[in-house]
């Protein structure tokens, strides 16, 4: 069973979540019904071209052992990304997770000589 979701909190910030719980057991195996991922993330908009996202993410490895990480990432638009792939890690988990940095719009050959 699975249930994610994007949450706007204000108009610059954004709660991003998934939980995946396996039902299934099996006591000679030492399965038992649990959380088998996690993630929990706060994304922010800044003014003109800037966004920051920090995401935790529990997932289980084995029946007895999970591992963690954190991801940071500050994207410019128009530039780049540093830090690690939060972006992917979100699109790939939460269906219909939507980016919140505005497009860059789209300037003419000629638009931008005075």
């Amino acid at each position: 069973m699975s249930v994610g979701f994007q949450w706007p909190l204000t108009k610059k910030l954004y709660a991003v979540g998934r939980v995946d719980y396996s039902l299934l057991s099996n006591p000679s195996l030492q399965v038992t019904p649990r959380v088998t991922q996690a993630i929990a993330g706060l994304e922010y908009k800044g003014d003109c071209c800037w966004t920051a996202r920090v995401v935790y993410q529990s997932y289980a490895i084995d029946p007895t052992q999970v591992n963690n990480a954190i991801f940071f990432q500050l994207e410019l638009a128009g530039l780049g990304q540093l830090g690690q792939n939060a972006m992917g890690l979100l699109g790939s988990s939460i269906s219909n997770y939507e980016n919140i940095t505005s497009p860059i719009p789209a300037v003419g050959k000629y638009q931008r000589y005075e």
